[in-house]
């Protein structure tokens, strides 16, 4: 059941919300975004803030659960393939 919550989110968190999407490691994320692991458990400490989540797996759940990935599937396949 959706919450209807509002998201927002910098564009280096919605990069990391895809990669999380797609099962990928922080170490792995950090290598693609060309940035250090401690950066990326930022984003992903900010993200489960933001989401009010305890974990990846129920973030990228509510995420879900709320439409998020609706509106920017294209786009977002189109970015990680050139990544």
């Amino acid at each position: 059941m959706a919450d209807n919550l509002n998201f927002s989110f910098t564009e280096r968190e919605k990069e990391v919300i895809e990669f999380m999407k797609l099962g990928y490691s922080n170490t792995q994320i950090a290598q693609k975004m060309f940035v250090s692991t401690h950066t990326i458990k930022v984003y992903v400490t900010r993200i489960l803030e933001k989401t009010g989540s305890c974990n990846r797996i129920q973030a990228v759940y509510k995420l879900a659960s709320n439409g998020y990935f609706k509106h920017s599937q294209q786009a977002n396949a189109q970015y990680l393939m050139l990544h």
